[in-house]
């Protein structure tokens, strides 16, 4: 236990080469040339889904292959909503959504419009793997998590199922009673395993901070997210974001406005 606790330690501003750099401008020039001046794809940035059916660790892409991890530390420094839907059972992950939408606003696709006014986003539309109703929506709710590592210059995208946003809500209402910003913290995010109403098992996110950025890291950090925003502003939902099948997803777990 001792070795995982001293892994999730955030080290501080210097874990951080966006905080460290000596030279932002130049820094960030790199990664225009690099990436250019579009939005990333779907999967040019590493991502990350909470583990199926109770799994304990994250699986992470990287340089020397993939990493298990129990715990997530970094700075989340963009959120969003998604929506995905699938007219009928969700069978598989790889299956495209008939409609999408990633700003949880307006779905493109089949049925398209408004998602506040669409009916497949109330609890109880959702469709079992056997075709049998379900106590969920059936255009599934969830969050894409933005979230820069230690050691790198790009964020990591942590996808957030169903049975995740009520977490990353309550970490974002917390810090907002505070009137603190998402991005001015060190968060750790982790994983719990849960039961659903069927008596399944299921992983979720679990987020807390870890202190806040001091001041310079927080300008170096704001000065980053407005270079990264317009690469990952179009980062498009893909059908792993709208969490495996038969997720568990209860109205509890989601949000159910």
């Amino acid at each position: 236990m001792a070795s995982k606790k001293k892994a999730a330690q955030i080290e501080g501003p210097s874990a951080y080469p966006v905080i460290a750099s000596d030279d932002m401008a130049k820094s960030l020039a790199a990664i225009r040339e690099n990436l250019g001046e579009g939005s990333l794809g779907a999967f040019d940035l590493d991502r990350v889904r909470v583990p199926a059916g109770g799994g304990r660790t994250f699986e992470i892409d990287g340089l020397e292959g993939v990493e298990a991890k129990p715990v997530i530390p970094g700075i989340i420094i963009a959120w969003r909503q998604t929506r995905c839907y699938w007219r009928g059972p969700k069978g598989t992950t790889t299956t495209p959504p008939d409609c999408t939408s990633n700003d949880g606003m307006i779905g493109v696709g089949d049925p398209g419009g408004k998602c506040r006014d669409c009916p497949f986003s109330e609890f109880g539309t959702a469709v079992k793997e056997d075709g049998t109703p379900g106590a969920g929506q059936a255009c599934k709710d969830g969050r894409q998590l933005f979230v820069l590592q230690e050691a790198s210059w790009l964020p990591t995208l942590i996808v957030a199922p169903p049975t995740s946003i009520k977490a990353v809500k309550t970490f974002m209402t917390r810090l907002a009673s505070k009137a603190v910003p998402f991005y001015a913290v060190y968060v750790q995010i982790g994983i719990e395993v849960d039961t659903s109403a069927g008596g399944d098992k299921f992983s979720k996110l679990t987020i807390s901070s870890n202190g806040l950025l001091e001041p310079e890291a927080l300008a170096r950090v704001r000065e980053y997210q407005q270079c990264v925003q317009p690469m990952i502003a179009g980062v498009p939902v893909t059908p792993s974001d709208g969490g495996e099948p038969g997720d568990g997803t209860r109205p509890d777990d989601g949000d159910a406005e």
